[in-house]
C-alpha cells in the first residue's frame, strides 16, 4: 500500500504550479500539508480573517466571493482541480482581503504560513512560477473589469458561458458541450445582475441560435460567435 505522501504527491504533480518539481520535493510539499473534505457551500475563511493557509484544489470548485453589509454577494472568481488560491495574506501577510465558499463537495489540500515558506526556500522554482500564474490572474481581472465597464449584460454572460467552455468543454457533435458549474443566481452575482436577467439572457442567447440548453447542460455551436456579443 502506498504511503499517503506518495498519493498526495501525486495529486500534486498534476498542479502545474508544482509540475515542475523533482519527485523528492513533491514528496517533501506532500508531507508537510493537510488534505481536507468540505461539504458543499462550507465555508473555507471569510473576508478579514488571518490568512493562515494556502489552499490547492485537489477536486471540487471553490468561489471567491466578496460580500457587503447588507449580505449581497459578488463573485470574483470561481477556481477549480489544480488552482491554487488564499496566497495573497501569506504573502502581505494582511487579512483575507475576500472568502472563500466550496460550490461542490471538494477535496483540499492546505499548507500553513510557516511550512509553505519553508517549503519555497527549499524549492526555488516555485515562486518565479507562482508569480506567473498570479500576473494571468492579474490580466483576467483587467479583462473582468473591461468587460463589466463595456459590454451588455448579454456580452458579459457570453464572454463567461465562452470561457467555461474553453475550460470544460468537450467537443461533441461539432459543437462545445459542458455543464453549466453554478446556480444562475451565482452567475448572476459574477455578473452584476440578477437571476431574472441571466434566464432572459440564455434564453435570447438560445433563441438567437448561439447555444441550446438542456437542463444545466450547454451546447455551444460556436466560441467565437460568442465572443464577439457585445
Amino acid at each position: 500500500m502506498f504511503a499517503p505522501e506518495v498519493v498526495v504527491a501525486g495529486m500534486l504533480r498534476r498542479v502545474p504550479l508544482f509540475s515542475v518539481l523533482s519527485d523528492a520535493e513533491l514528496h517533501d510539499l506532500a508531507s508537510v500539508g493537510t488534505t481536507r473534505r468540505l461539504r458543499k457551500d462550507e465555508l473555507i475563511f471569510l473576508q478579514g480573517d488571518p490568512g493562515q493557509h494556502f489552499f490547492i484544489i485537489l477536486e471540487g470548485k471553490v468561489k471567491i466571493f466578496l460580500q457587503d453589509p447588507r449580505g449581497r454577494e459578488v463573485i470574483l472568481v470561481v477556481l477549480g482541480r489544480e488552482d491554487f488560491f488564499g496566497e495573497m495574506s501569506l504573502l502581505d501577510g494582511k487579512a483575507r482581503s475576500a472568502s472563500a465558499q466550496a460550490i461542490l463537495e471538494t477535496r483540499v489540500y492546505s499548507i500553513a504560513h510557516e511550512e509553505f515558506y519553508r517549503f519555497l526556500a527549499r524549492a526555488p522554482s516555485v515562486p518565479l512560477k507562482m508569480l506567473r500564474q498570479l500576473s494571468e490572474r492579474l490580466r483576467k481581472a483587467d479583462e473582468v473589469i473591461e468587460n463589466l465597464a463595456l459590454l451588455s449584460v448579454k456580452g458579459r454572460l457570453a464572454r463567461l458561458l465562452a470561457d467555461w467552455g474553453l475550460k470544460d468543454g468537450r467537443a461533441l457533435g461539432g459543437r462545445t458541450v459542458f455543464r453549466l458549474p453554478m446556480p444562475k443566481t451565482q452567475i448572476a452575482q459574477m455578473l452584476g445582475t440578477s437571476r431574472e436577467t441571466v434566464s432572459r439572457m440564455m434564453t435570447e442567447l438560445r433563441d438567437e441560435g448561439f447555444l441550446s440548453l438542456e437542463g444545466n447542460t450547454v451546447r455551444v455551436d460556436g466560441i467565437d460567435r460568442l465572443r464577439q456579443i457585445p
